[in-house]
């Protein structure tokens, strides 16, 4: 027990050197994103039942607002719209997406951005 005490410290202390903030504002803003995520699932179970392809309908959309956020991101900060266009047209179709497009139990992933 007392060695878990010691890794709990040990993690509070590099999320608050990691974060520039308090160990415990972060486990706070964790559990809120925890919440709103499943808060989203049983909603979404809730709407859609057992049938996949609405789930698989919703992580592609999300994917995609999420590459349209992007794109005005990087125009914003760099005032062109071909870098923006570029940016996140390789963030969007980069085959490392695959998983959290293709399996709805990572779309808390796409969800936390």
């Amino acid at each position: 027990m007392e060695k878990l005490r010691g890794e709990i410290e040990f993690l509070r202390a590099e999320l608050s050197a990691a974060c520039g903030v308090g160990g415990r504002a972060v486990i706070a803003c964790r559990r809120a994103v925890d919440r709103a995520r499943n808060a989203v699932f049983y909603l979404c179970w809730t709407v859609f039942g057992v049938h996949p392809a609405p789930y698989l309908w919703l992580a592609f959309l999300t994917h995609l607002l999420n590459v349209w956020l992007l794109f005005r991101v990087i125009t914003l900060f760099t005032g062109s719209r071909m870098a923006a266009t570029l940016g996140a047209a390789a963030w969007g179709a980069c085959t490392l997406q695959r998983a959290s497009v293709g399996y709805y139990a990572v779309y808390g992933h796409v969800l936390a951005g």
